[in-house]
């Protein structure tokens, strides 16, 4: 599973954190770690950026990801959509 979490909110002003983690879940005491790394919405683009520096993550030479996006819809139904299949890693992802 992952070593770390990147969560948080698609709307302007949301709190953001990346979290060290233990397989696919984090406990609600997770405490966010202090390093740099930073989240852009772009509405217009329909794009969210995520930055995290390689010092916050052990400088490792190439990374893969899962992504996960979920949400309450209006009739309290909870959805969520994962980039490729559930708890899936996109292959290695470049530098850059």
């Amino acid at each position: 599973g992952p070593e770390y979490v990147f969560t948080g909110d698609y709307f302007e002003g949301a709190d953001y954190a990346l979290i060290k983690t233990d397989g696919w879940t984090f406990g609600r005491r997770a405490v966010p770690l202090t390093c740099s790394y930073e989240m852009h919405l772009d509405y217009a683009a329909d794009v969210t950026r995520m930055r995290i520096s390689r010092a916050c993550i052990g400088n490792p030479g190439k990374v893969r990801v899962a992504v996960k996006v979920g949400g309450e819809q209006p009739d309290g139904d909870i959805v969520r959509d994962w980039l490729g299949s559930r708890r899936e890693f996109t292959p290695w992802v470049p530098r850059g």
